[in-house]
């Protein structure tokens, strides 16, 4: 049984968490405040242990910089993934049971326009530095890629996942995700 101060943070167990314990209460649990808190925590920790940090959510920001990433984040959080998230399991529900057809809703037809607006000047999606945001909303936005989306009518967005996908971290960390993608490909060719 959930105890009841675990059952008032995260009743359905549903939130990443660093750990559930009272007198760790202020320990974050909504997982892009996790990716902040870890990137605060382990600023001068490189991503193999070295000494220098990922700076992708530097202490040493200004105040506009860090405003911009922790909007992106939010806006992510509440708008892009949710809504990529259950339009991709319903696609991928319906193709799994030989009903394909793939329109992709204009609300996040909007917030890839958004994206893409928001990268014409810039090749991160807070400035040219890669961020936080960057991080969190590419993994949102590459569900799309279990669709097979085409990023054709979004220039700026397309130009900049490809970016993302150069860097060496993302190459290694995405196997599973393209592993996933070439499983569900299988089960489509089934059905």
């Amino acid at each position: 049984m959930l105890s009841r101060f675990h059952d008032n943070l995260d009743p359905y167990e549903a939130t990443p968490r660093l750990n559930s314990e009272p007198e760790d209460a202020d320990i974050p649990v909504e997982h892009r405040a996790i990716m902040k808190y870890l990137c605060k925590r382990f600023s001068g920790a490189g991503i193999h242990g070295g000494s220098r940090g990922l700076g992708l959510y530097p202490d040493g920001w200004d105040d506009r910089r860090r405003y911009k990433i922790d909007m992106l984040l939010d806006l992510d959080a509440r708008q892009i993934f949710p809504k990529i998230t259950a339009f991709c399991r319903e696609i991928i529900a319906k193709t799994l049971v030989g009903k394909p057809g793939v329109q992709v809703p204009e609300s996040i037809l909007q917030e890839l326009r958004h994206l893409d607006e928001g990268l014409v000047y810039i090749h991160y999606l807070a400035d040219d530095t890669l961020s936080l945001a960057d991080v969190a909303i590419f993994v949102s936005v590459m569900q799309l890629d279990l669709v097979n989306f085409d990023y054709s009518q979004f220039p700026y967005l397309g130009a900049w996942i490809k970016r993302m996908q150069s860097l060496a971290v993302f190459q290694r960390f995405n196997k599973p995700f393209n592993d996933y993608k070439n499983y569900l490909t299988g089960l489509e060719k089934l059905f």
